[in-house]
């Protein structure tokens, strides 16, 4: 079922939602991008960090990665769909620049939704609301993905069902909805998951790895270890 979300959230989002990028285009002011290159190295490490936030989730492959048929002839299709965000990132960044000034950006809340906005259709008034219906569908997947994930690796600690643990989460969920409503309370709840996501994947992860390394290198031969479900 997980999967299925995952699929259609981004295939139909992107069928819909892709060409309505290059509404904006017709206001576009190319100047905006100028001058290029003339930041520090330092800015660029700062403003890498700050985007954090939207590429943080791949972690859950530690998770689901049992499950997946030949996992190991699969690879290169987890690398094409990460080249693919990359470019589609890039894509809508460069359009926001072109479209929105710097003080604009500045005052501006949701920029990727504004520029939806934008595209206008004879039959449907304000069309806004069938781009935030749709945006739901971008959400929807990574909300499953990470809810699942959650549930499963708790599992593995705690002898519980995860029927019940998703109940536990679900709620959670809905209580931290309830409470974190304010735009400023948002943004510094994103600041905070950025930062233990920034050490999460440059230190946990790498400091794991190794870890892990050594264990196989100094593991007895013939020593059983824990086999991964079948898909």
């Amino acid at each position: 079922m997980i999967t299925g979300i995952c699929f259609w959230g981004a295939v139909l989002p992107f069928l819909f939602l892709f060409p309505l990028i290059f509404s904006p285009l017709e206001f576009a002011h190319f100047n905006n991008l100028l001058p290029l290159f003339h930041h520090s190295a330092k800015e660029i490490f700062e403003s890498s960090k700050s985007m954090l936030f939207q590429f943080q989730g791949f972690e859950t492959l530690f998770m689901f990665y049992p499950f997946i048929k030949n996992a190991e002839k699969s690879q290169k299709w987890a690398h094409y769909g990460t080249l693919f965000s990359i470019l589609l990132y890039l894509l809508v960044t460069i359009v926001t620049f072109v479209y929105f000034s710097e003080g604009q950006l500045k005052h501006t809340l949701w920029p990727t939704l504004t520029l939806l906005k934008i595209a206008q259709v004879p039959i449907i008034e304000r069309f806004e609301y069938i781009v935030v219906s749709l945006w739901l569908l971008v959400v929807l997947p990574t909300i499953t993905l990470h809810l699942w994930s959650a549930c499963r690796g708790v599992r593995k600690m705690v002898q519980c069902k995860q029927r019940i643990l998703l109940l536990i989460f679900l709620m959670g969920f809905g209580l931290l909805t309830n409470i974190i409503e304010d735009r400023n309370l948002i943004r510094r709840f994103t600041a905070v998951y950025s930062e233990i996501g920034f050490y999460f994947i440059y230190v946990y992860i790498p400091l794991l790895f190794v870890a892990v390394h050594i264990r196989q290198k100094w593991m007895k031969p013939g020593t059983v270890t824990d086999e991964a479900p079948k898909a």
